[in-house]
């Protein structure tokens, strides 16, 4: 029988590979102005029924293709396929229909799936340099410290339940190790960074190419959007 401990660390590493892994490729230097309109489009077009649904799903399969991150999609779709089942399996008494049901769990897959990706590609730099540029010394230091420390708490969350499991410990202790654990960061990285919050400066550089692939995706999905809402093919 699979323990608790098991399916927490198994969690935990599908969240970990769908966000924050990988490395500091081009397509994560683009810009919020586009990667936005982008995943609300998608999010738009999956609630436009079947055809909604595939064009988001070819919408991220393109983005990860071009940005050589499949590996993030598919652990995207692992995580999203976990509540697509349990839709399916709580309207299926409502719907009666199969393919009602399972239209909604798509759709939450798609949707799941388009909010995973602007996460992943979401660069904290970015956050950063516009909080500065606002005026925001002291804030433009959290996005960037916030994706350097949620990996780490989770590894160590992964290290104390595997511990705890192999020590037969209840699964609660390895979680009050690893808030121990974060209590400890947070002293050292208040610190270590008390010195550096007025000299801060962010730099972010961006991608040509990968702002020209996502806008060139966002226009696909925009124009399929308008001829859904027309009616002029068929949702």
């Amino acid at each position: 029988m699979v323990s608790a401990g098991t399916v927490f660390r198994w969690i935990s590493e599908v969240i970990f590979r769908s966000i924050f892994a990988g490395d500091d490729t081009p397509f994560k230097h683009s810009t919020l102005l586009i990667n936005t309109p982008l995943v609300v489009t998608q999010i738009l077009l999956a609630s436009e029924g079947p055809t909604g649904v595939v064009v988001t799903m070819a919408s991220l399969l393109a983005v990860h293709l071009m940005a050589g991150t499949l590996e993030a999609l598919a652990y995207a779709l692992i995580m999203t396929s976990l509540p697509a089942v349990w839709y399916f399996l709580t309207t299926l008494p409502f719907t009666t229909s199969l393919t009602t049901s399972a239209i909604i769990a798509f759709r939450v897959i798609a949707v799941g799936s388009a909010l995973l990706t602007f996460i992943y590609f979401l660069n904290p730099l970015e956050l950063s340099t516009l909080a500065h540029k606002l005026c925001l010394k002291k804030v433009s230091l959290y996005p960037a410290m916030t994706w350097k420390v949620t990996p780490h708490v989770m590894r160590d969350m992964k290290s104390a339940m595997l511990s705890a499991e192999l020590k037969g410990e209840k699964l609660w202790k390895a979680l009050a190790v690893t808030i121990l654990a974060v209590n400890e960061y947070s002293s050292m990285y208040e610190e270590g960074t008390y010195a550096r919050m007025q000299d801060f400066k962010p730099r972010y550089w961006y991608d040509g190419k990968a702002m020209l692939v996502f806008t060139l995706i966002l226009a696909v999905d925009i124009t399929v959007l308008l001829l859904l809402y027309l009616r002029m093919i068929p949702a």
